[in-house]
């Protein structure tokens, strides 16, 4: 049954197996539905304007805005239902982990500022789960796993002609999806370490893959996700792991001597020379 926007539903399959925002076809400011959702929801009315552009930059726009804050399906269901409940907000919530699972996986992948390789299609196996557990929606009957295959690589096309025109990945998800910019990445922290006087500044590198159920970036000890990929036999992402290790140990003798130590795998005490030091060969990678 088609709820409209007057039952809070905010996108829908069409026959052809396109995602189409409701409100394109009520008007953004149509009655009291268009009223709700512009005082309400502004990023919902933000996502669904996207829509109406390209099925591919309102997936990107719903996994930009999930991070950081309660996530555009949150916003929608402030009144209501909230994300992960069956509800009126539950498509939104299911389209923006959909596009949330294909920034990780970009984000993951092997980038340059002059290259960036297609993204290969959605393994069959996930696509056919998340069939099999889509919410409700408008248009249900049109869901397939070819559809989801074809938002796949649509999505992956339009943010890889973006990066390109941005000067790259990054630099594009710097102006438009913060929150993904350290996603993929190996981090080296430096913390202050009040208890102890000796030894008063702490070193961990960490490994972020993905975000967190709040929205946040997602850290782990790089030694734990080394340890992982390596239960799985994932050779692919060990070399993406510690790629960006290697390659800043090539300009800083303090990193080549924490890669050849084993240390850069632990988390580290250091006094406050170690510590300036650290600082110093900031520029060197």
């Amino acid at each position: 049954m088609n709820e409209g926007l007057d039952g809070n539903r905010f996108i829908r399959i069409s026959p052809g197996g396109h995602l189409r925002p409701l409100f394109a076809e009520a008007g953004p400011s149509s009655g009291k539905a268009g009223a709700a959702i512009a005082e309400a929801a502004p990023l919902v009315a933000k996502v669904l304007e996207a829509f109406t552009r390209s099925e591919a930059e309102g997936l990107f726009e719903l996994a930009a805005h999930s991070a950081g804050n309660a996530g555009v399906a949150g916003k929608a269901g402030a009144a209501g239902k909230t994300i992960g409940e069956a509800g009126p907000v539950a498509e939104l919530s299911y389209w923006r982990d959909f596009a949330a699972a294909f920034l990780t996986e970009r984000c993951r992948s092997p980038a340059t500022e002059a290259r960036l390789d297609a993204l290969p299609e959605l393994d069959e196996e996930k696509a056919r789960a998340a069939v099999e557990n889509a919410p409700p929606m408008e248009g249900a009957e049109y869901l397939d796993a070819g559809l989801l295959q074809r938002l796949w690589a649509d999505l992956d096309g339009w943010l890889r002609a973006r990066a390109l025109e941005a000067g790259g990945l990054q630099a594009f998800l710097g102006s438009r999806a913060p929150g993904w910019h350290q996603v993929g990445r190996v981090c080296f922290h430096l913390a202050e370490n009040k208890k102890d006087p000796d030894y008063p500044f702490a070193f961990l590198a960490t490994y972020a893959p993905g975000l967190a159920a709040a929205g946040g970036v997602r850290y782990q000890p790089l030694a734990r996700a080394l340890k992982e990929y390596a239960a799985e036999s994932d050779r692919a992402s060990l070399i993406r792991l510690l790629s960006p290790v290697s390659k800043a140990a090539e300009g800083s003798g303090l990193v080549r001597e924490l890669l050849d130590s084993g240390d850069i795998y632990q988390s580290l005490a250091w006094t406050a020379e170690e510590a300036y030091a650290f600082l110093r060969e900031i520029p060197l990678f």
